[in-house]
């Protein structure tokens, strides 16, 4: 059965007709399962822009869910407030029932919660190959 999308959040400012779309249990919760990961009304601005708008999610623990949307629209915004690299303007994050809002990253990390960017490498790590000189 092919996962059924659900817009969860307000359209970007760069993108007025486009939406950050969740894909997986459509942003639905079985009854009597708890959510392991709670966002509610989350809104991150930088000054006037607002990056996340009052996004709201509720994600089972051990369900696939992916955050699609383009360039611009808030995806690695998001992420930054679950993970703690920014502090929310507004709203909340509960992890596993817990009130985890404004934790420093490494807090969230111990709790459970971590990021790895695919183009980051360990300190110290080398390439295989050095680059190519221009």
């Amino acid at each position: 059965m092919p996962p059924q999308i659900t817009a969860c959040a307000a359209a970007c400012n760069k993108h007025a007709s486009e939406k950050l779309i969740l894909v997986g249990n459509g942003n639905r919760l079985q009854a009597g399962t708890v959510a392991l990961l709670e966002i509610e009304r989350l809104r991150k601005t930088f000054g006037g822009l607002a990056a996340v708008d009052g996004v709201d999610l509720a994600l089972e623990e051990g369900a696939l869910h992916a955050l699609v949307g383009p360039n611009g629209c808030g995806k690695s915004t998001l992420f930054n407030l679950i993970t703690g690299a920014l502090v929310p303007s507004g709203g909340r994050v509960r992890f596993a029932g817990q009130d985890i809002t404004g934790w420093p990253v490494h807090r969230i990390a111990r709790a459970g919660i971590g990021r790895k960017c695919p183009w980051q490498r360990p300190a110290g790590a080398r390439l295989a190959r050095p680059p190519a000189s221009a």
